[in-house]
């Protein structure tokens, strides 16, 4: 997955990955109730430049 996307995997979806080459991947968990804008369903996103950096931020070891 590019950069510019990011996907978005509700909680208990059975999924995997795979990578070839350099990889580097960041996960942020929501507590969520079902209730809300969050789609029902595996769903790619597109990631802004600022939401990149925002996800890196909050990614970071140093945070």
């Amino acid at each position: 997955m590019p950069p510019s996307q990011g996907a978005w995997m509700p909680a208990g979806t059975a999924h995997s990955h795979r990578a070839f080459g350099a990889t580097e991947m960041r996960a942020i968990l929501f507590d969520v109730d079902g209730e809300g804008p969050f789609p029902e369903r595996p769903t790619v996103l597109a990631f802004t430049p600022l939401l990149r950096e925002a996800v890196t931020a909050l990614t970071d070891d140093a945070a």
